[in-house]
């Protein structure tokens, strides 16, 4: 494999050719290492999207009255929600090619969250699944495929336009990130989406190209189609400050696109979550969390402004480097060597250096702000699910840093003297990938 590659980067090929190549290869291998139902609350988005496939199949948009149907065979049987093992692989081996389904469906009890569309190719590699009849492991799988070759199309356009081709293919072959995007985990769906939609900004701030209604349609489509998903990242719009006005037809037309984004991102995200906003924390004690655990709220954080500053001060004291490095190789069950996280780090730093086009001091300054902000709004929604006495905030996690990782690298990214071609730098993101596959592997079976 590695000298397949090797071959490639020598003669020099695009780096859009070598992205979905790696990307397939790397992302077969890992869904086969790392097995169903092990992925960041698989267990939940599994039923999510089987039940929802069903609702699509009846002409329905989503499951109605918290009762959704799926077939018999497609219950979690056998599988675990815990790391995976040689049981597990047993499993996966002698149910591959099984092909029997009585296609009878049955009823179940299921709550799902988000919206529909995030399990859009998942659904439909489970109806294909189901027009084939295949058992429950080649209908996982045949999901997970589909939702692997969704992200890696949307990465290799981000990857096509983007003035930082490797920065962007560093990152979306990335372990951890590769792994969510080929499970049932919506982050599959957000991140691709959000990868995509960054590379456009930036290509508008970098290109001398006149702003058309085409770009207008593109960035606002695809906003609104992330807002909904998490609205965490709805100030992704804020770069549109960085475009000059000189490039605007209307001049003015800026300002107003901006305040027309975070109005209709915000509306579309409420719409979105309807019922599902939660108003526990509208109280002036504690609520109950997630686990049943005595959790602040938010207006008793803002009646005792030291405590909120305690929790503040020790997150940012204590997560700062923790949560970047858990967004780069913080694969559930198993976290990756500090080592390898530190050199894909480093690795992805010169990527967003030594580019020709490197951004300038505002340019990071807005960067930085728009990472800040998503991180700030990461931490407030995890208020409620902080036990009571926490040292810091429960609930932030590594992996709700990937959509702006681009942002956030090249807004510290120092200016790389080095000569290397960038087809040597993704190779060197390539063994790290690999060797980390080899790590989970051991980790699994030992």
């Amino acid at each position: 494999l590695l000298a397949a590659v090797g071959i490639l980067v020598c003669k020099k090929s695009k780096i859009s050719t070598l992205f979905p190549i790696c990307a397939l290869l790397f992302g077969s291998l890992l869904m086969l290492v790392y097995t169903p139902y092990s992925v960041h609350d698989e267990e939940r988005h599994i039923p999510w999207a089987l039940t929802r496939a069903s609702a699509w199949a009846s002409g329905r948009w989503d499951v109605q009255d918290e009762t959704g149907e799926m077939r018999e065979e497609e219950l979690m049987s056998g599988y675990t929600v815990m790391k995976p093992g040689a049981e597990q692989y047993k499993l996966v081996l002698s149910s591959f090619f099984q092909t029997e389904s009585t296609d009878e469906m049955i009823e179940v009890e299921v709550d799902p969250r988000g919206v529909p569309y995030e399990y859009a190719p998942q659904i439909a590699g489970i109806l294909l699944a189901r027009a084939l009849h295949l058992g429950q492991t080649p209908t996982l799988y045949l999901a997970q495929m589909f939702a692997l070759l969704f992200y890696i199309a949307l990465c290799w356009m981000a990857i096509r336009i983007s003035p930082y081709p490797t920065l962007f293919a560093i990152l979306a072959l990335c372990p951890s990130i590769l792994r969510s995007a080929g499970s049932f985990s919506y982050d599959s769906f957000i991140n691709a989406v959000s990868f995509l939609l960054v590379a456009l900004w930036l290509h508008l701030i970098e290109t001398d190209d006149r702003i058309t209604w085409k770009h207008t349609a593109a960035v606002t489509l695809l906003s609104l189609v992330l807002a909904p998903c998490k609205g965490i990242y709805i100030f992704i719009c804020l770069l549109v400050v960085l475009l000059p006005r000189k490039r605007w037809k209307f001049r003015w037309f800026r300002e107003w696109m901006m305040a027309f984004l975070l109005l209709a991102e915000t509306a579309v995200m409420l719409l979105a979550l309807g019922t599902q906003i939660e108003t526990k924390g509208s109280g002036e004690g504690t609520v109950i969390g997630p686990w049943g655990n005595e959790a602040y709220s938010v207006s008793m954080l803002l009646a005792q402004p030291f405590e909120l500053i305690r929790l503040t001060a020790s997150s940012v004291f204590d997560q700062c480097v923790s949560l970047v490095l858990s967004a780069i190789g913080g694969i559930q069950h198993i976290n990756l060597p500090l080592t390898v996280n530190l050199a894909l780090l480093v690795v992805m730093l010169m990527a967003a250096g030594m580019e020709e086009k490197r951004p300038s001091v505002p340019q990071r300054v807005v960067f930085a702000l728009i990472s800040l902000i998503t991180v700030g709004l990461g931490y407030a929604a995890a208020i409620t699910w902080t036990t009571v006495g926490s040292y810091y905030f429960i609930g932030m996690q590594g992996r709700y840093l990937v959509p702006i990782l681009p942002l956030l690298l090249l807004a510290v990214a120092p200016r790389v003297q080095i000569k290397l071609r960038r087809e040597q730098l993704l190779f060197g993101a390539v063994l790290l990938d690999a060797y980390s596959i080899l790590y989970l592997f051991i980790q699994v079976i030992w």
